[in-house]
């Protein structure tokens, strides 16, 4: 028995997949908004994200 100790049960981290852009398209959608190209997703997600980012931080 050992006093004064607390031993924890370590447990797995779930693994997460990374979101691919395809799949982050969909928040981008708009109704009446033109389909985008791959590169105008990317820069629209990194817009949108750098916003976050900005918003988060003032």
């Amino acid at each position: 028995m050992t006093h004064g100790r607390l031993f924890h049960r370590l447990t797995p981290v779930p693994m997460v997949e990374p979101t691919t852009y395809a799949q982050a398209a969909g928040c981008l959608y708009r109704p009446g908004r033109q389909p985008m190209s791959e590169a105008q997703q990317k820069t629209a997600i990194g817009r949108m994200l750098q916003a976050r980012d900005d918003a988060s931080k003032s």
